[in-house]
């Protein structure tokens, strides 16, 4: 006869046979008892990306997001279970709890609690373009504000604006636009202190080119530069670079500069990486509908990359972002006043990239390079005035909530974007999501990573900040 199946078994209870229950059948085999088997997980809160869990020590689960998690091998029934942490993320430390016992149900209390290291943001670096400088700060965890190390350092190049800081925290890089270069400085862990790596700076190339971005592959072993220029051909093109991961030097991936045309008179503005792909702003000011995201499949043993898909913007794009569990990217558009944010799922395997709307969204008066928080529960974008086709303030960050079950952005800010006495070009959030600072000058404000509420903006540094990245 059958019987009903007890709650907690995975699998569909058989017939008996023998006077034994026993799961897909009897006799044959190793004598036709299947063990009864349960499921393991839990849930996991504050991760920012790139975990790795491990049961009995054998079966390893990636984890990119916060959420609820579950090993796709079950365990058997009374049978010992542990869950361990084999792979910490860059800069944060996940702890397990409840990670142990004896499997008498399905398992899902295991709690995974991940919180940034508290070493990481106590450095800061801002660019002035016009100096060719990179000055050094000591952030404070407790106002944000920041105290110059030493005297700002010679930048390498001039027009640096743009700063990345790489996933080891170990080394910061720059790309000067006017002198068409990438430099590189080893970090201090002690004093923050920058030292040119060996080589610095590298140039690119003799044709005039202007680097305007800067992204790593997810594994920190690549550099990728996205360049600009108005002569078209290869002055619009993602430079590729192998980083040394002894002291930071650099040196060029077979194959590059990689070509980013499409249409005519191409222009790039920004680029980003989700898992092995890279994503760069397309804008291509004619009518041969070269307006997009061109996406590239980055060979993880080489480093070169091949271009795959494309998604139309239709209008021109300004800024791109990819939140930390690489599950959306979004874009905005240059139709000033009234700047537009579409939404785009991203594939895993293929990296295409699809609309999560038919229409854009619009953001009022943004002005510059909007950005993600740590945690990707909020997009922070510099605006010009929150008025809608007004010059006015008040001019500020606004803080849009981000739905990571959907990738919808609410731009309908979780607080009123706080005044600011500048136009503001950036706004961007230290690794422990308690501050975001917005510039040129620099502001900084009390940031909650979970509400998204703001403090008031309180002036850190009157320098002329084009860009700044934190250790």
């Amino acid at each position: 006869m059958w019987l009903p199946a007890q709650a907690g078994i995975r699998s569909l209870i058989g017939p008996t046979c023998a006077g034994l229950l026993v799961l897909h059948g009897c006799g044959g085999g190793s004598g036709g008892v299947a063990p009864v088997q349960y499921s393991v997980g839990g849930l996991v809160r504050g991760l920012a990306g790139g975990l790795t869990l491990q049961l009995n020590g054998a079966a390893n689960l990636a984890l990119s997001h916060d959420g609820a998690f579950e090993f796709p091998t079950p365990v058997t029934a009374r049978s010992a279970y542990s869950v361990t942490v084999a792979a910490q993320p860059s800069r944060e430390e996940c702890l397990v709890s409840h990670g142990s016992g004896m499997a008498t149900s399905n398992v899902a209390g295991i709690m995974v609690e991940c919180t940034p290291d508290l070493g990481a943001g106590r450095f800061a670096y801002a660019s002035d373009d016009v100096a060719g400088t990179i000055a050094a700060y000591r952030a404070s965890a407790s106002t944000g504000a920041l105290e110059a190390i030493a005297a700002p350092l010679a930048s390498g190049g001039s027009g640096t604006c743009a700063l990345k800081v790489d996933p080891s925290g170990r080394v910061l890089y720059a790309a000067n636009a006017a002198t068409a270069s990438i430099s590189g400085f080893t970090i201090d862990a002690d004093t923050g202190a920058l030292t040119p790596v060996p080589g610095s700076p590298y140039a690119l190339g003799s044709q005039p080119v202007q680097p305007v971005s800067l992204a790593f592959d997810a594994t920190g072993q690549y550099l990728y530069v996205g360049m600009s220029s108005s002569l078209g051909g290869l002055g619009n093109a993602v430079a590729a670079f192998r980083i040394n991961a002894s002291n930071g030097a650099l040196s060029e991936v077979p194959g590059s500069p990689f070509s980013a045309d499409y249409g005519t008179n191409p222009w790039l503005r920004g680029i980003a990486v989700a898992g092995n792909h890279l994503y760069f702003t397309n804008a291509s000011a004619d009518s041969q509908g070269g307006t997009g995201i061109i996406v590239m499949t980055i060979d993880s043993l080489t480093g070169a990359l091949a271009r795959t898909s494309m998604a139309s913007t239709g209008i021109l794009p300004h800024t791109l972002s990819v939140e930390p569990s690489g599950r959306y990217a979004f874009v905005t558009g240059n139709n000033d006043p009234y700047h537009s944010l579409t939404t785009y799922t991203i594939n895993p395997l293929d990296g295409a990239l699809k609309p999560l709307a038919s229409a854009p969204a619009v953001i009022f008066n943004l002005n510059g390079q909007a950005s993600i928080d740590p945690k990707g529960h909020f997009m922070l974008a510099p605006i010009y005035s929150w008025l809608a086709g007004s010059n006015g303030v008040p001019r500020g960050v606004a803080v849009l909530p981000i739905d990571l079950a959907t990738g919808t952005v609410d731009t309908t800010p979780a607080n009123t974007p706080q005044f600011v006495d500048s136009v503001p070009s950036w706004a961007v959030a230290n690794p422990l999501g308690s501050f975001v600072y917005v510039g040129p000058p620099m502001f900084a404000l009390a940031f909650n990573d979970y509400s998204g509420m703001t403090g008031p903006a309180v002036q850190v540094s009157p320098d002329p900040a084009c860009a700044i990245a934190f250790d």
